[in-house]
């Protein structure tokens, strides 16, 4: 190939590429990042319905090493101990997993957690109710933190065709001047629409209320 020949070849694959349009998110694969060591039972069992080849999946050693964690379009904290729960919920650091949430959080991104890897939820029957209460609020601090707690369907639809633009959580039940909030209550702002409510830090809100908010996955955000 003499030389005017190689320039017009490099020319064209030089222009081809600059003119070529990137492939959207759901052909190039996401680069998801799991909050735990690529181990975890819970991820392992549900990662063949959610991940696809194209996408690339590292775990919480990966981000020991770098801590580029705006190069993630989707971070998920598969399981949660009350321990865990406890500490995060009150800004403890106690080791890589914990620092991890905390710095995606300092950084303003999304954490999505498994609502099967949560694990207090498993003695609801059992537990002392005041200490289940206490746990309880631990979590609803998470998800004031933005942590959104799914399901596996709802992770899989998420990472296929990410967040919906106008999420319905935006949708909120204004609530902050009330000082009990009632089952008939929730059921006429489900109705309508509303896929979160705002309370205030003394808002009580009746059992029947809350198995109908927990129910429906309402976001329940306390403000002051």
């Amino acid at each position: 190939m003499d030389m005017e020949k190689l320039v017009e070849t490099v020319t064209l694959q030089v222009f081809k590429a600059l003119t070529e349009t990137p492939p959207p998110l759901e052909q190039r694969g996401k680069k998801i990042l799991i909050l735990e060591k690529d181990g975890n039972s819970l991820w392992q069992a549900i990662a063949k319905e959610i991940v696809s080849p194209t996408d690339k999946v590292e775990d919480i050693n990966s981000l020991e090493r770098e801590k580029d964690l705006e190069k993630y379009d989707y971070i998920i904290l598969p399981s949660l101990t009350v321990k865990r729960l406890t500490n995060i919920a009150t800004g403890i650091r106690n080791d890589h997993i914990e620092e991890g949430v905390s710095d995606v959080l300092l950084l303003g991104k999304r954490i999505y957690l498994l609502q099967e890897g949560i694990e207090y939820r498993r003695y609801k029957k059992t537990a002392n109710k005041s200490y289940y209460l206490m746990v309880e609020e631990y979590e609803k601090r998470l998800m004031n933190f933005g942590i959104k707690i799914v399901n596996k369907i709802e992770l899989y639809e998420t990472i296929k065709f990410g967040e919906l633009e106008g999420n319905p959580l935006k949708a909120s039940l204004d609530s902050k001047d009330k000082k009990i909030i009632t089952e008939t209550e929730v059921k006429q702002g489900i109705q309508e629409g509303f896929n979160r409510i705002k309370v205030n830090e003394k808002t009580i809100i009746t059992p029947l209320a809350h198995d109908l908010i927990r129910a429906n996955k309402i976001e329940v955000v306390t403000e002051k």
